[in-house]
């Protein structure tokens, strides 16, 4: 068995095959301590094959560009069968020759296109779409937006490619069971969304000979970008450039029904649902229908900052009670990243003393049923009496809303409340104690209502 070296030396050798031009290879001869031919003849082992494969992964985990490149080359000298044998043949070779020309440093835009152009040769099986798409991606990467924008509109040069090398009967049968078709909708997609970036850049130049320009960008990404409304699945990306065109020229209504659509199309996606209250919001929607798109979300996500906006439009109709917004209120609470913010400690806090000062028996019902469910541990998660002097030390204003939700919850003697108190009666802060004391007097309600 050969001994293959990562030095560039003797050991290495390089494939003849011109369907790859990669940076540092001969095309002419193969670096070996024998004849070429012979090598060749000898490398066609299984054993050679798995070998140059473990190389080329520790090449490639080593960024060993260089030396990736050449033994590449050398797997291309095998015959097409020994990539049949359930080895990860022609597709690793498009994978790892990808990712080598990205980052040889010898690499050039041409070597690159080349190999994309050649890559239909390698494995038939893989999408002729997917191949589109991930050289488009690479062109992006380098800010060639333009170019990208020509190679992801050439989807007429697959079915060229299709004929230059025929698909045999196995790999038609394999692409019918395959997601032929969301590739091809994926490279609609991606074609509207690198219109919108042209759309975007030659808009910012405000240039009266770009004008009829920008208007082309701006019709092809709507159109392209439209064409995945209707699809199931997670297609973020291409909603929001398609609502921000859509909202680019006014058209407020038809941004409005895009995001409805999408959010039938995914319920399940809550940012389809967030996408929806915030078209419906800048639109000018009445409250009510606000209030039901927002309900939507805080059940997908208890933990989204918009519950607070929830409960302060809860707040304005006053058809609603207090089972509506306290519960989402201390259901955000629950969740560590909340944890040390003063706007839903503000929230919780306003809302229990309007409770007590309009001594309403539901609200503090609802307020005692809500507490029932966390009194085990929210004691020690939220209200720790050891690190009450910190938390008033670091913000005040968190330490305030804290403890008079630890008056309502506790009772105004619990050790928190009494290690705030102390810390803002030394540090003389009076407004801060004035609105520990107005919770304390409002708290004697819980006394009656019981």
């Amino acid at each position: 068995m050969w001994s293959f070296e990562y030095a560039e030396n003797e050991h290495i050798f390089i494939s003849r095959s011109t369907s790859l031009n990669i940076p540092g290879t001969s095309s002419d001869k193969i670096m070996s301590r024998r004849n070429g031919e012979e090598h060749a003849e000898e490398c066609n082992g299984p054993g050679h094959f798995v070998t140059l494969l473990n190389l080329l992964k520790e090449c490639l985990l080593c960024h060993r560009w260089k030396q990736s490149g050449k033994i590449l080359s050398s797997l291309c000298l095998y015959p097409s069968a020994e990539y049949e044998k359930g080895m990860p043949g022609r597709e690793l070779i498009w994978k790892c020759g990808i990712e080598m020309l990205y980052h040889h440093p010898d690499a050039t835009y041409k070597d690159i296109s080349q190999f994309h152009s050649k890559r239909c040769q390698l494995d038939a099986k893989v999408s002729p779409y997917k191949r589109l798409l991930d050289h488009a991606f690479y062109l992006l990467s380098e800010q060639k937006v333009k170019e990208a924008y020509g190679v992801i509109k050439m989807k007429a040069t697959i079915g060229k490619l299709q004929q230059v090398y025929p698909r045999t009967s196995k790999q038609a049968e394999y692409e019918k069971h395959t997601l032929q078709n969301v590739w091809k909708d994926l490279v609609s997609a991606y074609t509207g969304v690198v219109a919108y970036m042209l759309w975007y850049q030659t808009g910012a130049e405000n240039s009266a000979d770009t004008k009829q320009e920008v208007e082309k960008f701006w019709e092809t990404a709507v159109l392209h970008l439209g064409q995945m409304t209707d699809k199931p699945g997670v297609w973020d990306v291409f909603i929001t450039k398609h609502l921000e065109l859509l909202c680019s020229k006014d058209q407020m209504e038809e941004a409005v029904e895009l995001a409805r659509k999408y959010c039938d199309t995914n319920p399940e996606n809550p940012n389809a649902h967030k996408y929806l209250y915030h078209q419906m919001k800048s639109n000018g929607a009445d409250t009510s229908s606000l209030i039901e798109v927002l309900k939507d979300i805080i059940n997908r996500l208890p933990s989204d900052e918009l519950v607070l906006e929830y409960v302060d439009l809860l707040r304005q109709e006053s058809k609603h009670c207090h089972k509506d917004y306290l519960p989402p209120l201390f259901n955000l609470l629950d969740f560590a990243c909340w944890r040390d913010e003063v706007k839903p400690w503000q929230a919780l806090a306003d809302r229990l003393c309007s409770i007590h000062l309009k001594k309403s028996r539901l609200g503090v019902k609802v307020m005692k049923s809500c507490w029932k469910q966390r009194q085990g541990w929210w004691g020690d998660y939220h209200f720790d009496t050891l690190h009450a002097s910190q938390i008033a030390k670091r913000d005040k204003l968190l330490a305030v809303q804290k403890a008079t939700v630890a008056t309502f919850l506790l009772n105004p003697d619990c050790g928190f409340v009494w290690e705030v108190t102390k810390y803002f009666s030394r540090h003389k802060k009076r407004k801060c104690l004035k609105r520990l004391e107005k919770a304390k007097e409002a708290h004697q309600f819980q006394h009656i209502a019981d």
